[in-house]
């Protein structure tokens, strides 16, 4: 079972800036940020038997870098069920950014 603090130790192991939520000062691509989502629990008989929570992890990039997407689909989220949901380029900000969507389970 992965947690939160697994993603971290795994991204920060392949050479990811990482934060759960946002980073509190300025940090340069590439990094990774994940975001709860909200929750897909588990009920019955008026309380929560499981906990799940439903994650997007945001890769940023100052260029298309593909080696590094692997990186991210082949061992931070190797074990997990994913969802590649988007892959843009932010204008504005002049960076790419790949949005993974997937579901941990809470302890």
């Amino acid at each position: 079972m992965v947690t939160l603090e697994d993603l971290k130790t795994r991204a920060e192991a392949l050479g990811f800036n990482y934060s759960y939520g946002l980073f509190k000062d300025e940090v340069d691509p590439p990094h990774i940020v994940v975001i709860n989502d909200g929750s897909d629990n588990t009920f019955a008989d008026d309380k929560t038997y499981v906990k799940k929570s439903t994650l997007n992890l945001y890769y940023t990039s100052d260029n298309k870098n593909i080696e590094e997407q692997r990186l991210i689909e082949d061992n931070l989220l190797a074990d997990i069920s994913w969802n590649k949901e988007s892959e843009t380029y932010l204008r504005d900000e002049n960076i790419f950014q790949v949005v993974y969507s997937f579901t941990i389970f809470n302890e």
